[in-house]
């Protein structure tokens, strides 16, 4: 059964008893660092894990928002990523 990003890191959480700020906190990192290197160091990427959407999003430049670029999944299960681009 598939469970989202949000009960993975609850799930974590709870399990390894890691502050929840932290261990978003790092996940935002491992998808900046993973979408620079994909895309490129010279972007302007920003991570925010949105857990309303139960997601990471890549934010370029002014923040704005394109959903149509999914390409990470690095945690099992994979969590939903969005990259946002001009």
């Amino acid at each position: 059964m598939y469970h989202g990003l949000n009960y993975t890191i609850e799930q974590v959480v709870k399990e390894k008893g890691i502050p929840k700020e932290t261990l978003i906190d790092a996940i935002q990192e491992a998808i900046l660092s993973a979408s620079k290197k994909k895309f490129g160091n010279h972007l302007d990427l920003e991570a925010r894990y949105n857990d309303e959407l139960d997601e990471v999003e890549v934010f370029h430049g002014a923040g704005e928002i394109m959903r149509e670029h999914r390409f990470l999944h690095i945690l099992i299960p994979p969590p939903k990523v969005a990259f946002v681009s001009h």
